[in-house]
């Protein structure tokens, strides 16, 4: 009776509570088919307020307006129109029209879906928008802002915006007042776009219908969004199917929820009557038969290990005791470094030895599911059909594994030097006596275990590399005092192979120290496995590696080794999806004759790999006493260019420029020079490139710049007015983007003319990112700086280059003159180079004019201007003026100022 009252108040409660349910459920149905609609509708005015943001921001971004105002507006530049909005080049940006109307409500360009408007079109689509284009005309240049608007035209709906230009640079607003514009982007929202909105937002069946295609219908009214034109003419509405997935719903959960409840019920009820009469006996009987298990399996792993074993062995009697233990399993127990986090020692008594294999090369610091039983302290698969870690088990012959879990080995100290898997035969959790089990092993077999281990790690950390296992530096060097005595005995040649990864700073600052160093760890197995086993391979610092060889006849072999670790190494790499391509520099040194001490050959290694990496990378150098000799004269350049400023140690020197027309001095080229304290006299082409490359070139070029101008302004003041100056710009001065400000800031402190000041720049510098280079020289065009191009003939040796960019001047290098008269292929290349540069209006400097012959050859030739050393040498600062003043009687100042 007692069983039958519960039974009763159970199924009373669940009808009670179902019936509750069922109420609540009709109500909230209602409740959510009312706000769906309103929701549906909420959501197509929404994307179609996106679509017009979209088109808006298009029209908004004015980063070209100001050559539209110029080219468009003011010049009328066709070819310019149909290059910036020609609809092919606007369609990536999903523009169907574009249209710009000039200050007198003209339409100066129109297209349409790849067509110019007829004049009723055009009339039309003016009519139509006339109220946003008032808008817009009131609008102030200085504010970027955009009306959008949507419209009719052949019954296909267009997305609007327009906007009056709007000027990047304030100083633009001087000349557009007078002929300010608009711009107007059209995007055609189709069918395609519609079923975009239709599926991201689950609208069923949206689309638009013009206002004469279909009456509107009160019906339904939720599922229209009626859309206006400028003018408020309704141009038609959007319709779509309204939601009907509550109806489904509520069938669905009242089934379910019925069906779940009367389950649980009955289940309960079951387990109620049943539990009570077996649990206690059978808890117990499981109970001491679990004990007896443990207690026999604890005794039998510790006779095994009653020696004195090593970790190899302790962990072979662990795997044997747990497959004997736990029925249908095989067991793996391994040992983990965890410095390298790397598997170094596995037993798997009963699993494919291919497939013990394929688990030592894994790193349990990788962030892969599939990795999960070795990288956490516990953890479970109950069926290994569905978990990633299948796929190492797939290539191996043990589909009878369908479940598996794993725990570590923890030291007294909380270290994880270990762990055992257990994979077993049937799907499911683990029962919770087996995980005792093997806890209760593995906490035996870490007692043992930790002194040995602990001995092993100390060794490890101290004599090789934490993350790619290699011998370290230390090492190395131990190895190496060895080899040489062992030479002195038996007569043995060594070389090492000093091996630098090019350029690994910049991976370890992008992807970061994790993927670096597993991008090391592959790079040093690729280095291990071209050469021979007797090699010593170490890792002697962050991106450093060394091979030490000893063999009978050096030289014959390392050519092809060297050659092998770089085809190696250049191998891309694949790690998390991407791919990374390396190289590196190796430099060599030998030892063939047995004189040399660690030190010494170590030394020459590092000065062969500087050799290889100053020599371009991704090469073999070996070492050569002239070479390192060379090498340290630089190192010493670079010592002393770092104080030759504050020690006054630069100064300039200017050569005059002949007119070869007129006949007169007409401009100065500033050229620096250097006398160092302790090196003397140094070649600008000597320091320039070494200061290029450490950076310090920067400093050297704000020098120069600023005494230019210094005695530019000093030649003004007496009496030389219109004096031009060249200045040689450096490629870091022209990549800085504050270049054009700070060359305002020192003209204007020294009270100069920009069209006195001419920047000289090469063609390299110019073709390194032409787009860039474009718009640099613009705005130095724009400061009213003079612009040459130096040293032409030696770059890219073209003059379709010139046509992109706009410069002022040509400078002949010196090499082309420098053979005149005897070489008639400089006399004919120089003349076509000055033809040719006046069709572009450009005037041609000549320079290195050292004898009448040139001169004269130039002069026949129109040459605009000359020099060098026929004319004058270069001119120290103090004497500039008074042989100024003597050069007058030869070649007359032009522009000097009579007293």
């Amino acid at each position: 009776m007692r069983h039958q009252s519960i039974i009763l108040y159970f199924v009373f409660s669940a009808v009670g509570a179902l019936v509750s349910l069922f109420f609540i459920l009709l109500i909230s149905i209602n409740t959510i088919q009312q706000t769906s609609l309103e929701s549906a509708k909420n959501i197509a005015q929404g994307a179609m307020e996106s679509i017009s943001l979209r088109t808006a921001n298009l029209t908004n971004d004015n980063s070209w307006w100001d050559e539209a105002i110029r080219e468009a507006l003011i010049n009328r530049n066709d070819a310019w129109l149909s290059e910036y909005f020609g609809l092919k080049g606007m369609a990536s940006l999903g523009v169907s029209g574009v249209i710009i109307i000039d200050a007198s409500d003209t339409m100066v360009f129109h297209h349409i879906e790849d067509r110019p408007l007829e004049k009723d079109e055009r009339a039309y689509i003016q009519y139509q928008i006339q109220p946003l284009l008032n808008q817009a005309k009131s609008t102030p240049l200085n504010i970027s802002t955009a009306e959008s608007f949507f419209l009719v035209w052949r019954d296909k709906l267009f997305s609007g915006a327009i906007s009056a230009f709007t000027p990047v640079q304030p100083d633009t607003l001087n000349y557009t007042n007078e002929n300010r514009g608009i711009l107007v982007f059209l995007s055609e929202i189709n069918a395609r776009s519609l079923q975009q909105i239709s599926t991201s937002f689950s609208l069923q069946n949206l689309r638009f219908i013009p206002k004469n295609k279909s009456p509107i219908n009160t019906e339904n009214a939720a599922t229209r969004l009626k859309l206006y034109s400028p003018i408020g003419d309704e141009v038609g509405h959007l319709t779509w199917h309204p939601p009907s997935t509550a109806s489904q719903l509520s069938g669905l959960l009242i089934i379910s929820l019925t069906t779940t409840a009367l389950l649980i019920a009955l289940v309960y009820m079951l387990y109620r009557i049943f539990n009570k009469k077996i649990g206690k006996m059978h808890y117990e009987l499981a109970d001491a038969l679990i004990k007896q298990k443990h207690l026999r399996t604890n005794l039998t792993l510790q006779s095994k290990l009653a020696g004195n074993e090593s970790p190899d062995n302790v962990i072979e009697h662990l795997a044997d005791v747990l497959e004997s233990a736990i029925p249908q399993s095989r067991c793996v127990t391994y040992l983990l470094d965890n410095v390298t986090h790397r598997i170094t020692k596995i037993a798997a008594p009963s699993l494919d030895e291919g497939f013990i294999q394929s688990l030592k090369t894994i790193r349990t610091d990788q962030d892969d599911d599939s990795l999960t039983l070795f990288n956490g302290t516990s953890w479970t698969i109950p069926s290994l059909y569905s978990d990633p870690h299948r796929k190492y088990l797939n290539q191996f012959d043990v589909s009878f594994l369908k479940s598996a879990w794993s725990e570590s080995m923890v030291s007294e100290k909380g270290e994880r030097f270990g762990g055992v898997i257990i994979y077993r035969e049937v799907e499911g959790q683990p029962e919770e006596h087996y995980r005792n089990l093997v806890k209760s092993n593995i906490a035996i077999a870490a007692s043992n275990m930790a002194f040995c281990l602990n001995n092993q790690r100390m060794e490890q950390l101290a004599y090789y590399d934490p993350v790619t296992n290699l011998v370290n530096r230390h090492l190395f060097r131990i190895l190496l005092e060895r080899a040489i005595q062992h030479r002195k005995r038996h007569s043995f040649s060594i070389a090492i192979l000093h091996i630098d990864i090019d350029h690994f700073k910049h991976l370890n600052n992008t992807l970061g120290h994790d993927i670096a160093d597993q991008i090391l760890v592959q790079l040093a197995d690729r280095i291990a496995g071209c050469v021979r086993q007797s090699d010593i391979v170490a890792r002697i610092s962050g991106d450093e590696f060394a091979i030490l060889i000893q063999v009978e006849r050096i030289n014959i072999g390392l050519d092809k080794v060297a050659e092998k670790v770089l085809n190696t190494l250049r191998v891309p790499i694949e790690i998390r999806g991407k791919t990374i391509r390396v190289s590196a520099s190796i430099g060599i040194a030998v030892d063939e004759k047995a004189q040399l001490t660690a030190n010494e050959l170590l030394h020459r290694s590092d000065e062969a790999l500087r050799t290889a990496k100053e020599s371009g990378r991704d090469q073999y150098c070996y070492y050569d006493a002239q070479l390192e000799e060379a090498s340290q004269s630089k190192r010493l350049i670079e010592k002393e260019l770092v104080n030759a400023i504050s020690n006054s140690e630069f100064r300039l020197v200017y050569q005059p420029k002949i007119d070869m027309i007129k006949g007169t001095v007409n401009g100065l080229e500033a050229l620096i020079r250097w006398r160092s304290t302790k090196l003397g006299d140094i070649s600008p082409d000597v320091f320039i490139p070494i200061a290029e490359q450490n950076g310090q070139i920067t400093s050297i070029s704000d020098f120069v710049m600023e005494e230019a101008c210094t005695k530019l302004a000093e030649l003004q003041s007496h009496g030389f007015k219109h004096i031009n100056m060249a200045v040689n710009l450096s490629a870091r001065q022209f990549k800085d983007r504050e270049l054009v400000d700070k060359l305002r800031s020192v003209i204007k402190r020294h009270r100069l003319k920009p069209s006195h000041l001419e920047l000289e720049l090469t063609e390299t510098m110019i073709m390194e990112d032409k787009e860039r280079a474009r718009t640099t020289l613009r705005k130095l065009q724009e400061a009213g700086l003079k612009l040459a191009i130096d040293d032409f003939g030696t770059g890219y040796s073209s003059l379709s280059y010139l046509q992109y960019f706009r410069v002022d001047k040509l400078k002949v290098d010196r090499s082309f003159v420098m053979n005149i008269p005897d070489n008639s292929n400089d006399m004919e290349l120089t003349a076509a180079i000055i033809a040719l540069a006046h069709k572009l209006n450009l005037q041609v400097v000549a320079e290195g004019v050292e004898t009448e012959a040139q001169s004269g050859f130039l002069n026949d030739n129109n040459c605009d201007e000359a020099q060098g050393y026929f004319f004058c040498k270069p001119i120290e600062s103090d004497d500039l003026i008074d042989v100024l003043l003597k050069m007058e009687k030869q070649y007359p100042l032009e522009n000097k100022i009579s007293n």
